[in-house]
């Protein structure tokens, strides 16, 4: 009897509540829905993750079905929107793949450009790094550009890595230091620019007063970074501009020694053809062309000794320990002593013949045929450079 009455009150309850409810315009309904709470009901909240979820992997299925969607799912989408959807505290908006689901995001849910993850990262910072094809939409639609991120990277090192222009030159005009250094490594904008094959960049920043000779914590420019990076046209704009063409860096590397080490044929080319010194050596005591032949760079090799490169004898006994019978020859030709003695020791002759003995025992003992093969022909190379020497007449120092 008591349940009974207990029911009935409850039932009275409900009825009283819903007449109030019906009593109510649409407009005050419809206010009441947007605003009376915080907390979504659960299930509702559950659908609406559901469809945020759905959003990250398929934004468009989202955008096309938007109009189908309940009214209390929107509602529930609003309240859900700015809450953070994963482990490191980003909300749907990280997610998003292209500036037109920024934009909807934005427009339809009131998403938050200026929400912070818990790395201390905000929209516009994150799609620096993973989507920049999404960065102008966010500034467009009110982001803030000028703030740190949490990283050593400050923002005009995030758009300079990805060659957005335009918001470099917002922020250049807020008094953002065009030589801006990345906190550890002294990387500037055009350092990055460079090493990015960001051309367009490049150009823009030295247009904007960038120090091309500026240095890093090794001591590299960004003609070096261009170089690394392989970027001929990088490289010739810079040399244009001043850029010091046999700056040694800390290691005494310069932009040739990195050309060769990288492989380059057309940057080592525009090296030469604007001053670079061919045999200047590095902290080790190696130039261009030695650097070349312990590579086995060949093509590199007689192109340096082509535009004058020597190094001597030193050159010589590195080209016949490596066996590279057509840079001993060439060096030869060069007039290189065979008879300068390394350490002490050793001239190419007597390495050339050591090489020889050597391959020649490996190859007498050798059972595997296929090995015992590229013994022998590892000798017959070496006998060619031993006749090579031989042939030219010895001098005595």
């Amino acid at each position: 009897m008591k349940k009974s009455y207990l029911f009935c009150l409850a039932l009275l309850c409900i009825s009283i509540t819903l007449l109030v409810w019906g009593m109510q315009s649409p407009e005050s309904q419809e206010q009441e829905e947007f605003t009376l709470f915080n907390e979504p009901n659960p299930l509702k909240a559950q659908a609406a993750r559901q469809v945020l979820f759905k959003w990250k992997d398929s934004p468009e299925s989202v955008r096309s079905d938007w109009d189908k969607l309940p009214r209390d799912l929107k509602q529930t989408l609003l309240q859900l929107v700015n809450q953070p959807i994963d482990s490191a505290g980003r909300t749907i908006l990280y997610y998003a793949k292209t500036p037109e689901d920024i934009n909807f995001l934005f427009t339809n849910l009131k998403a938050n450009l200026e929400h912070t993850d818990y790395f201390g990262y905000k929209p516009l910072q994150f799609m620096t790094m993973t989507k920049p094809g999404n960065v102008q939409k966010l500034i467009e639609l009110g982001a803030k550009i000028n703030p740190s991120p949490p990283s050593d990277l400050d923002m005009i090192h995030r758009f300079t890595i990805q060659g957005l222009n335009e918001p470099i030159k917002k922020l250049l005009a807020t008094g953002v230091q065009v030589d801006l250094q990345v906190p550890g490594t002294d990387m500037t904008p055009l350092m990055l620019a460079a090493h990015a094959n960001k051309g367009p960049t490049v150009e823009l920043l030295e247009k904007n007063g960038a120090n091309v000779n500026a240095v890093n914590f090794v001591g590299n420019t960004a003609l070096m970074a261009a170089v690394q990076s392989g970027n001929p046209a990088i490289v010739r704009y810079l040399l244009a501009k001043g850029a010091q063409v046999n700056h040694g860096n800390n290691s005494g590397r310069t932009a040739l020694i990195a050309a060769v080490k990288k492989n380059h044929m057309p940057i080592i080319n525009i090296l030469l053809s604007n001053g670079a010194n061919i045999d200047q050596i590095d902290g080790k005591n190696k130039t261009a062309l030695m650097h070349a032949i312990e590579l086995g760079r060949i093509q590199v090799a007689e192109l340096l000794i082509d535009k004058g490169a020597r190094n001597g004898n030193t050159a010589l006994i590195k080209a016949a320990r490596r066996g590279l019978t057509s840079i001993v020859h060439k060096l030869l030709q060069a007039d290189a002593n065979i008879e300068i003695l390394k350490t002490g020791r050793e001239t190419a002759l007597i390495i050339a013949h050591k090489k020889y003995n050597l391959a020649s025992e490996k190859a007498k003992q050798e059972k595997n045929p296929k090995k015992k093969k590229q013994y022998e022909a590892i000798k017959n190379n070496f006998n060619k450079i031993i006749m090579i020497l031989q042939s030219r007449p010895t001098s005595k120092n």
